[in-house]
């Protein structure tokens, strides 16, 4: 059986801090485990679906609060863990999810 691991994360196209911890971690774990990876992109690049050359499914949200990514991550289904990198830059420094 194939574990399914969501990031919440930035995410290269961006080529910086977290987006580029994300796909390191990503692809490492790809390398040594059968795995399926998606990355709930909170970022604005222009695309809105993709798979990256590692063979990692990236979703593109407008949403920068964590409402609309978990209804992201809800529309797609099929989650085993759901890994959140947080970064007050984006979601700002509220107390509560």
């Amino acid at each position: 059986m194939r574990l399914n691991i969501y990031y919440v994360s930035t995410y290269p196209l961006v080529y910086y801090g977290i987006a580029e911890y994300c796909r390191m971690l990503a692809s490492f774990i790809i390398s040594v485990r059968r795995v399926h990876i998606t990355v709930i992109n909170v970022n604005f690049d222009n695309s809105t679906h993709r798979v990256d050359a590692y063979g990692i499914e990236v979703h593109t949200v407008r949403s920068f609060d964590y409402r609309g990514v978990l209804s992201e991550i809800v529309s797609i289904g099929n989650v085993d863990v759901v890994h959140i990198q947080h970064e007050y830059s984006i979601y700002g420094y509220g107390t509560t999810l």
